[in-house]
């Protein structure tokens, strides 16, 4: 009864250059019921000659706030109680993706029947909870050696992915810095609530640029190190 029979194709710049090869004839002259839909987080290993027969659509991220809006209309309409912080993290998680932020809020609502909190994310997922890379950075400020070494095993002990905490650590003080470059339009960038925002910002007043520099700097080499012993 449809009028097209649609062929999607995930990931297709997967496809081997035979395979490509294969399609080109079909995509010079396609049935008038036939579409492709070709899919890529990759176009620039595309075949020159697959993309100039198509007509080429970019995706952006979806910014954290409104995925975080998208999921508290959701949770209402369901009915489902939720911590804002455990929107925000599920929505860090996404990363800008609304099809996983939706499906990663489909997992908690199963785990905490309907009320949703942030230990349940944290527990669910994996994860390091945003408030914590604020207490890191606030031990290094006081020179708190024992807080940061205790810190880093207790997290090694639960089982979490050290480099992944880096990484956010990493995030973190990129933000950082923004707050203590940016004049202005800094909401835009940082894509956080509001609350998180003056924290970030109150935080950057502790440090120099240079402080936050050399910080990012050392996370950097302790990313490169981790992968070498890894």
């Amino acid at each position: 009864a449809g009028q097209y029979k649609i062929y999607i194709i995930d990931e297709v710049h997967m496809l081997t250059q035979e395979a490509f090869n294969a399609l080109l004839k079909t995509l010079e002259e396609p049935p008038e019921h036939v579409k492709f839909i070709f899919a890529t987080t990759r176009p620039d290993k595309v075949l020159a000659t697959i993309l100039s027969r198509c007509q080429r659509f970019e995706f952006n991220r979806i910014p954290t706030l409104k995925i975080i809006a998208k999921l508290e209309e959701i949770c209402t309409a369901e009915k489902i109680t939720v911590e804002r912080a455990a929107l925000f993290n599920i929505a860090k998680i996404a990363e800008g993706s609304m099809r996983d932020a939706e499906s990663v809020l489909d997992q908690l609502v199963s785990f905490s029947k309907n009320k949703i909190k942030l230990d349940d994310v944290i527990e669910v997922m994996g994860l390091i909870a945003w408030e914590l890379y604020f207490d890191f950075l606030q031990a290094l400020k006081e020179r708190n050696a024992q807080f940061c070494i205790d810190f880093v095993a207790k997290l090694f002990n639960r089982g979490r992915d050290i480099a992944k905490f880096l990484e956010g650590l990493q995030w973190h003080l990129r933000n950082l810095m923004l707050a203590k470059i940016m004049k202005s339009n800094l909401g835009d960038l940082l894509d956080l609530p509001g609350d998180v925002t003056t924290r970030v910002v109150e935080q950057s007043a502790l440090f120099s640029l240079a402080e936050i520099m050399i910080i990012f700097n050392e996370v950097i080499s302790a990313q490169d190190l981790s992968k070498k012993i890894g």
